[in-house]
């Protein structure tokens, strides 16, 4: 006969073994929900959003050309906010005096932005408004734009190079975009750069740059070993977007939506009612907190009501009038959908990501295309809205640059298709 306990023993043997490949199978399976969550967390907020924006609540017709024209360039003449002025004269400031405390600390500080914000007015806007620092006399790259690449290395030794025997000095490079060009020999003016930042210890060296081409330039000349500061232009929220916008903000005349009867408005504070506030919330959703996306979102979001369909009538097809006195509203601000790309249009606009603007000559470099194909993609693209033209200073060639308000999702386009993507916001 046997005993109960010869049986449960081995039973409890069994049991506990059982138990132990099961926590070990649950904790592998919390381990890849863990993995797999934030990346299908990102893909449900992406369709969320273009399904939000396919949802819009209004339709507008859009606000006369010349008021467009006028809001765009009184947009284009806004400051760099103030959030971003402060935190670069505090890093700056911070950086500059443990260099100046210790022989070894860094001696170069980069500062990162988004492709389509202008790092370089970042600079402007906040170094010209700030007291010289004593004891130190302050350098400026004198470019506005890229040189010609055969002309890069020279014109930097003419500019910024040249020996400073021993003279202390803080050098400013606004755009670290404007010195290199992605194709053959097109590294040596950074490499140059470099050996000047390693070498020379009496300057102080701060460089803007995008997050993409700082993310190439350090896989290829490891410029991360040499500048140790970073910091990054952080996004705003939504009370400082509409700061930062009031100037141009202020002259127009919105009229937000009437409330139904016996709805109570509750006070809000910074803000002028409940649907001023929701509004700068979606945009800086929609932005992710970046002005320059913001302000394309915003421009395109205004517009005016559409007259009955009685006036339509009597105006005809042809005519169109313009009210001055009729009120301006805006829509839920979004940023429109991608056209279709195919894999040669996606090289060409990470290039102009990588290089921030750039003309067709030194475009075709980088591409390692025929000008004629090149300008025929870049009309096209064009066309499409994805890419702008700029007029180039002192009668110097056209630039192209991509269209900010495609940002978001070209970014998440060109991640999804294995492309080189930088990370904002992240040092």
């Amino acid at each position: 006969m046997i005993d109960d306990c010869q049986l449960s023993f081995p039973c409890l043997l069994v049991c506990s073994r059982f138990t132990k490949l099961l926590l070990m199978a649950i904790a592998q399976i919390f381990k890849q929900f863990g993995a797999w969550f934030p990346s299908a967390h990102q893909k449900i907020k992406a369709q969320a959003d273009e399904l939000g924006d396919k949802l819009k609540g209004i339709e507008l017709d859009p606000i006369p050309p010349t008021n467009l024209l006028r809001l765009k360039q009184a947009v284009a003449e806004l400051k760099t906010p103030l959030p971003h002025q402060e935190l670069l004269r505090a890093q700056l400031s911070k950086a500059i005096n443990s260099w100046s405390e210790g022989a070894e600390c860094d001696n170069a500080m980069v500062v990162l932005a988004s492709p389509v914000e202008a790092i370089s007015t970042v600079f402007w806007d906040t170094l010209s408004s700030s007291e010289p620092i004593e004891g130190l006399t302050r350098q400026w790259l004198p470019w506005s734009e890229r040189a010609k690449n055969y002309t890069i290395i020279s014109q930097l030794e003419e500019s910024i190079l040249q020996p400073s025997q021993g003279e202390r000095s803080l050098v400013v490079i606004p755009d670290l975009s404007w010195c290199f060009l992605r194709c053959v020999d097109g590294l040596q003016g950074i490499e140059r750069l470099g050996d000047a930042i390693f070498s020379d210890r009496s300057r102080f060296w701060l460089i803007g740059c995008n997050h993409w081409t700082w993310l190439y330039l350090d896989r290829v000349c490891q410029l991360g070993n040499l500048v140790g500061v970073k910091t990054s232009i952080p996004p705003l929220s939504a009370i400082e977007l509409k700061e930062w916008l009031t100037p141009v903000w202020e002259t127009v005349d919105i009229q937000w939506r009437e409330k139904s009867e016996g709805e109570e408005e509750e006070p809000q504070e910074n803000w002028c009612c409940s649907e001023e506030k929701r509004y700068f919330e979606q945009l800086e959703d929609v932005s992710e907190g970046n002005r320059a996306i913001a302000a394309e979102a915003w421009l395109n979001s205004l517009g005016i009501s559409p007259p009955p369909e009685e006036e339509e009538e009597e105006e005809g097809e042809n005519q169109t009038r313009e009210n001055p006195d009729q009120p301006w509203l805006v829509d839920r601000p979004s940023i429109p959908e991608l056209p279709s790309l195919t894999k040669s249009d996606r090289f060409l606009l990470f290039s102009l990501i990588l290089h921030g603007s750039i003309s067709l000559p030194n475009l075709c470099l980088t591409l390692g295309e025929g000008e004629s194909a090149t300008q025929t993609q870049v009309q096209k693209l064009i066309r499409d809205g994805l890419i702008i033209r700029r007029p180039g200073n002192s009668g110097a060639a056209p630039r192209f640059a991509i269209n900010g308000i495609y940002y978001p999702r070209l970014k998440r386009d060109l991640d999804n298709n294995k492309f080189l993507v930088g990370g904002e916001y992240k040092c």
